[in-house]
């Protein structure tokens, strides 16, 4: 007898966001401390001037991953 044992892996990466503007400190432009001490990461604030273009960016920068494993026993 013989035993037969495959394993799969599937990883599915995604990134979403954009860097422009990441790094800047609001407070450099007046934003209260105790504000800015609550982000989780630090980007230039996005701006929405009534039917203007916006200024800066909507969403943070993410990188995530998903992994799936997948083990398949057998006998042969």
């Amino acid at each position: 007898m013989t035993f037969n044992l495959r394993a799969g892996l599937n990883r599915w990466e995604e990134t979403t966001g954009n860097t422009y503007g990441a790094g800047f400190d609001p407070r450099n432009l007046g934003f209260d401390p105790a504000l800015v001490s609550q982000f989780t990461r630090l980007q230039f604030p996005r701006f929405d001037l009534g039917i203007y273009q916006a200024a800066g960016a909507d969403r943070l920068l993410n990188t995530t991953t998903n992994d799936t494993y997948k083990f398949f026993p057998g006998r042969s």
